[in-house]
């Protein structure tokens, strides 16, 4: 039995959001494969996006990344607590 995945936060849920059109603009193309550099310009403009993101926006996935922590709480509390302990 696996214990649950830790909730995504805020920012994990922005990215998630923008990371496949920022993937396209730096590496068009089906199944590419990224270099590393390539990865660290979409991180980079992540970050910059997460910089400047507008107050809507961000009670958009302030109010999601909620939503996802209620639901890790729940299934964590369904979860055995002895195997809980056992993995941390």
């Amino acid at each position: 039995m696996k214990p649950p995945k830790r909730a995504r936060t805020a920012y994990l849920v922005f990215c998630d959001r923008h990371r496949p059109r920022i993937m396209d603009a730096v590496h068009p193309g089906p199944n590419a494969k990224f270099t590393r550099e390539e990865m660290q310009q979409v991180t980079t403009k992540l970050a910059a996006l997460w910089n400047n993101i507008s107050a809507k926006e961000l009670k958009e996935v302030k109010e999601e990344a909620a939503k996802h922590k209620a639901a890790y709480e729940m299934q964590k509390a369904a979860f055995p607590s002895a195997l809980l302990k056992k993995l941390a």
